[in-house]
């Protein structure tokens, strides 16, 4: 028997076991569980699904004039300012993930960010025939 088929006839006789104690303290009680283990299951697969789905950056531009740059309902941007009240860039704020920095933070996290990663580096690359045997 195919593990599919030995699922079904678990959920068969599943479902007469319960039809068959449904007016008992026993069968109402799994009744009421089965029913809140739907709920939390259905609550986890949905909260996996939104985790799969990658943020999308939106730009808008409120009535009174202020820019806006989100990722994933926070203030996001890599490129410039994600908060610019009223379209004045003097007032402009710097965000990451959420997270005000000031022009001087937001710009060295930048440059952290762009570059060779740590094992392209020269001279790691100029170290690597010595460490060999």
């Amino acid at each position: 028997m195919k593990r599919s088929e030995k699922l079904e006839l678990f959920n068969e006789q599943l479902a007469n076991y319960r039809e068959a104690t449904k007016n008992t303290e026993m069968g109402s009680a799994m009744q009421k569980f089965a029913a809140s283990l739907k709920l939390v299951n259905d609550r986890i697969e949905s909260e996996e699904k939104q985790e799969e789905e990658w943020p999308k950056e939106r730009k808008f531009k409120t009535p009174d004039g202020d820019i806006c740059v989100i990722w994933g309902n926070k203030f996001h941007n890599w490129e410039g300012p994600a908060y610019i009240p009223g379209g004045n860039n003097k007032l402009a704020e710097y965000h990451l993930y959420g997270i005000q920095y000031s022009f001087e933070e937001w710009k060295e996290m930048k440059k952290q960010w762009e570059g060779l990663p740590w094992y392209k580096t020269p001279a790691i690359l100029a170290d690597a025939g010595t460490a060999r045997n």
